[in-house]
């Protein structure tokens, strides 16, 4: 059994995945490549992994992807969900995912934009800006900006659920 393993780890999990082996996953709180998704109805947050083979466990594998987390492994039910971390966080300390809805504050202006990954980047896609070649890296302007997340583009998917 393979395992494709996209970013890095958070905070301290064992679980068994494979028949003859413990995979032992380290986790580090404060790691960028964090993903959130929506995996059976509920939010999580964790890292994104692709199974070759039969995992143990009660891992579901009429899905492809699932979220390593703290708590257990939980299939990606809406692949569309799956969101990558920026790195960044807002004025709450919450780091900020792409498809996030932020309002982004400079002294008295603020503008409504979304956090996007685009040519290797994440980037804020603005209600002003119509190509998405213009759209200005996050860390052009994170600094000197205050950030607020409101919602995630997904959240109606989400609500759908329940």
């Amino acid at each position: 059994m393979h395992m494709k393993l996209y970013g890095m780890m958070m905070i301290g999990v064992k679980a068994l995945i494979s028949n003859n082996s413990l995979i032992y996953i380290i986790m580090k709180e404060i790691d960028r490549f964090l993903c959130k998704a929506i995996c059976e109805g509920v939010w999580r947050t964790g890292f994104l992994v692709e199974f070759d083979g039969s995992p143990l466990n009660g891992v579901n594998l009429s899905y492809t992807y699932h979220l390593v987390t703290p708590t257990g492994i939980f299939p990606v039910s809406i692949i569309n969900s799956i969101c990558g971390n920026s790195g960044f966080t807002d004025k709450n300390k919450k780091y900020m995912y792409e498809g996030d809805i932020v309002i982004m504050t400079s002294g008295k202006a603020s503008l409504t934009a979304e956090i996007i990954y685009y040519k290797g980047a994440y980037r804020i896609m603005d209600e002003y800006t119509s190509n998405i070649d213009n759209c200005a890296p996050l860390n052009d302007v994170y600094y000197g900006t205050e950030f607020e997340v409101i919602k995630n583009i997904h959240d109606d998917e989400y609500k759908k659920l329940h």
